[in-house]
């Protein structure tokens, strides 16, 4: 098992850096960085299988920053493990309630169950079990606004009738920028936050 994360254009190439060695320190896993150069930035995640030639690995994204020491070979369950999208707490920062929607409209729009729906920011890949869904998912016309290869996963997923099983807010745990921490926390996503509502540019220094 090894870790795996894309950075695609500099801006990106430190974040995934940093979220790499996070992942190899506290994880022990050999980590890989891909640099894919592919026409649709935002359908890369769906050539993983062809980038990676191991058969089993952790997809995280190059904002994410592990904090915590864990073995994160749970994960690799029936069917599909990923991560929650957004916590669900009506006292959320406006910026949470905003992703709710987005995720809400995406599923009403493409007739999605809503409590299946994960983010792709954190996966758990095996090629024997999960090949087809990736298949599927680039065999997908564009679903229009807000498409992308997190939607086209979950749609597949979803058509599939694929058990998906979503592990909880501890393993992406989505920053506004000032957010308490919860000691429990083992990744962190957003650790390049941006502050929608101030307009700031990519904040690179949390710890």
């Amino acid at each position: 098992m090894i870790g795996v994360t894309i950075a695609i254009g500099n801006s990106y190439k430190r974040m995934a850096q940093r979220a790499a060695a996070s992942f190899a320190q506290l994880a022990g896993l050999e980590t890989r960085i891909l640099s894919p150069r592919l026409p649709a930035e935002r359908m890369t995640k769906l050539q993983l299988f062809d980038l990676v030639e191991e058969d089993q690995f952790v997809f995280f994204d190059a904002d994410t920053l592990m904090i915590r020491q864990a073995d994160l070979g749970f994960g690799f369950v029936d069917g599909f493990g990923a991560v929650k999208p957004y916590l669900e707490d009506d006292q959320s920062p406006l910026w949470y309630a905003k992703g709710n929607a987005r995720v809400a409209a995406k599923c009403h729009r493409n007739t999605l169950d809503p409590a299946k729906y994960f983010n792709s920011g954190m996966m758990w890949l095996d090629r024997s079990k999960h090949l087809e869904l990736f298949d599927r998912a680039r065999e997908l016309p564009d679903m229009g606004p807000g498409d992308d290869d997190e939607l086209h996963l979950n749609i597949a997923a979803q058509r599939m009738s694929m058990p998906i099983t979503i592990f909880d807010d501890r393993y992406n745990l989505i920053l506004t920028g000032e957010d308490t921490i919860p000691s429990d926390t083992v990744i962190i996503h957003a650790v390049a936050c941006r502050d929608p509502m101030a307009g700031r540019q990519w904040i690179m220094e949390i710890e």
